[in-house]
């Protein structure tokens, strides 16, 4: 429409009304096509030379023509190269690019184009070449091609490239790939073919994921042996950074290591014997002194699931972090020796496991160190404190059979040993010390849920069966406050009548018949080796919270019978339990299969009444396991 029309057409409008006016107001348009559309008539222009005013030559022979004005829009290096040169020049300039020989063409033709291959032919070469230019587009997609790329055969490569380039976001995703895939990576022949200097840097970091210290030193002695003339008068230096006293808990692995011929033949042979020697008669000698050095530490990797710690202020209701470990003892398996030792042991991230670690939390850095193994590994285990020893009682092995073995941890030699094992065998039980005796409440037998208890005098080295349970209790936890027994929460086999529906398929018409009652247990032999030990425990996983039960039960000594109390507020299956200032809390325990209660309820025998204390969520995925009560730490502050 033209400006005349437009004027006929506010003419005509007043005629007819001259209080009617269209209005026609500014709006802005936007050509979504038109940055596209330029770089193809600029790329038009060039591919014909049409209007070029700069030729750029490599070493190698390489011509590429450009617009002047679009190079050194797109990159400050070709700002500053040709600044020097007169704009009002009308001729071609003619230059030299040493620094981009190989790839010159490639880049130019993305600053016209916004388009890039990259190959794992041209990568290492495009990316200190983009960063010569200043193209960030370019410089990152060479980043996340090669952080796709990334593998055990590779990664130090990477690494090295990474940071010959400066280039920190590369380098930091590698380093991190290396220690979380060291023990394959040091498989490869990048590996072999390190400098010694790069060997001290990889195997001196703190976080590289290794079970044990044992397969650091391995990697070590493979290094060495792979050109030994050369490289055997690097040991010394090498060994300073294996942190062998950390295998002074299991002999085995320590004679294994001092074993080795190359070692034997190492000038500092006594001096690496001496000191791994040296922390175990500490261990058996003066308990729990560890001595504060780096060599004395676990490695620590981020990239695994961690065991979250961290200290609690009933009192303020406040947090503070502690100590992480990468192994995840998550279940029923924490006791304190002294209120100051802290023993966490069995069941890592789910698995039967044998190992053992210790926090010392008076210490002015604490950190968890692994103590010597158990004797068999266990998960779903029993774990009581009595007189400086730890007992580990009963649980699953690595098989999945449940267990009646016991075996205890005796501080003054550091060592551990079997005892007389329990009447029954019992798995997701709780335990209680009480009068100098342990006592084993409820469980699992691998086939039914439990109500019996058993009583342990370590003076006679005999368990005792006394009075049951009123109900079955699975994932039962026990607390003892003032003299008395407590028996809170867990699962029982009366709701929905749910272990039967898991043992219909067993040929024992005993076992039905007697579903609630332990009269039975002593008689099969072959609990241990039935294969329903997978499907209960896996089956387990599924309860939800409508199963877990508010009741609680205690026992005195002095009655000889367990009798009721008042319910809690919440269902709770393996909660934590601990009896602080004449009360007893029970926190956390699991509401369903995926999470875990963060409350607190506080029992106090004085009133038979429960409170409830809602916990500082720390983060979406925080969940409460189990505590024990320890002396204030030197360093736990709270604002």
């Amino acid at each position: 429409m033209s400006v005349n029309e437009l004027d006929v057409l506010q003419t005509s409008t007043s005629t007819n009304d001259s209080e009617s006016v269209i209005q026609f107001n500014e709006f802005n348009y936007t050509n979504s096509f038109h940055s596209i559309q330029l770089l193809e008539d600029l790329k038009s222009l060039r591919d014909n030379e049409v209007l070029c005013d700069i030729k750029l030559r490599t070493v190698n022979g390489t011509i590429v023509v450009g617009h002047r004005n679009i190079l050194e829009a797109a990159s400050k290096f070709f700002h500053v190269k040709f600044s020097n040169f007169d704009k009002d020049f009308k001729g071609i300039v003619d230059i030299l690019i040493k620094e981009l020989d190989s790839v010159l063409q490639i880049l130019v033709d993305y600053i016209y184009t916004g388009k890039i291959k990259i190959t794992k032919e041209n990568v290492k070469v495009l990316l200190p070449a983009a960063k010569i230019l200043q193209l960030d587009y370019v410089i990152n997609a060479c980043v996340e091609y090669l952080q796709t790329g990334l593998d055990t055969s590779n990664c130090l490569g990477i690494k090295a490239f990474a940071d010959l380039h400066s280039c920190m976001e590369l380098s930091s995703s590698s380093g991190e790939f290396i220690k979380k895939n060291f023990l394959q990576m040091v498989k490869g022949d990048e590996f072999i073919s390190l400098t010694f200097e790069k060997v001290i840097e990889l195997i001196s970091c703190n976080d590289i994921a290794v079970p044990c210290e044992e397969k650091v030193f391995e990697c070590v002695i493979k290094w060495i042996k792979h050109d030994l003339d050369s490289r055997e008068k690097f040991l010394p230096q090498l060994m300073e950074h294996v942190r062998l006293p950390l295998l002074a808990s299991k002999s085995c692995l320590l004679k294994h290591t001092i074993d080795e011929p190359l070692l034997k033949n190492c000038p500092k042979f006594n001096d690496i014997v001496s000191e791994a020697l040296h922390y175990y008669l500490l261990q058996s000698t003066q308990y729990f002194t560890i001595p504060q050095t780096i060599r004395c530490k676990p490695r620590q990797f981020g990239g695994l699931k961690k065991f979250s710690t961290k200290w609690y202020d009933p009192a303020t209701n406040l947090y503070k972090n502690a100590v992480e470990m990468n192994d995840c003892p998550m279940i029923s398996n924490i006791c304190v020796i002294r209120d100051q030792f802290v023993f966490a042991m069995g069941n890592v991230n789910g698995i039967s496991s044998s190992s053992v670690s210790m926090l010392d939390v008076s210490s002015p850095s604490p950190c968890w160190v692994p103590m010597a193994d158990m004797l068999i590994e266990r998960k779903y285990l029993g774990v009581g404190e009595l007189n400086d020893c730890i007992y580990a009682i009963g649980g699953n092995d690595s098989d999945d059979n449940t267990l009646c073995s016991v075996e205890v941890f005796d501080v003054a030699i550091q060592k551990w040993r079997m005892v007389t094992p329990m009447n029954i065998n019992r798995s997701g039980f709780g335990v209680g010390v009480l009068n100098d005796r342990l006592y084993t409440v409820g469980g699992c037998d691998g086939l039914n849920y439990l109500k019996s208890v058993e009583c342990y005098d370590p003076t006679l080295d005999t368990w005792t069966r006394i009075a049951n349970l009123s109900i079955c209790r699975w994932g039962v936890s026990v607390g003892v406050l003032n003299g008395v027994l407590y028996a809170i929460g867990g699962i029982s086999d009366d709701a929905d009548n749910f272990c039967s529906d898991l043992i219909s398929d067993v040929d024992t018409d005993d076992s039905n018949e007697n579903s609630n009652d332990d009269s039975n247990e002593n008689s099969n032999d072959d609990l241990n080796e039935n294969s329903n030990d997978d499907k209960i425990n896996d089956d387990s996983k599924s309860i939800d919270s409508s199963h877990h039960l508010r009741s609680v039960e205690v026992y005195r000594p002095s009655d000889g019978v367990w009798s009721s109390i008042a319910d809690m507020n919440l269902g709770r299956y393996y909660p934590g339990v601990v009896a602080l200032n004449g009360l007893l809390y029970v926190f956390g325990g699991e509401k369903d299969k995926n999470s875990n209660y963060c409350t607190i309820e506080v029992y106090d025998p004085n009133t038979n009444t429960w409170s409830m204390k809602i916990l500082p969520k720390i983060n979406k995925n925080f969940q409460i396991h189990k505590g024990v009560v320890v002396n204030i730490p030197p360093n736990f502050i709270t604002n």
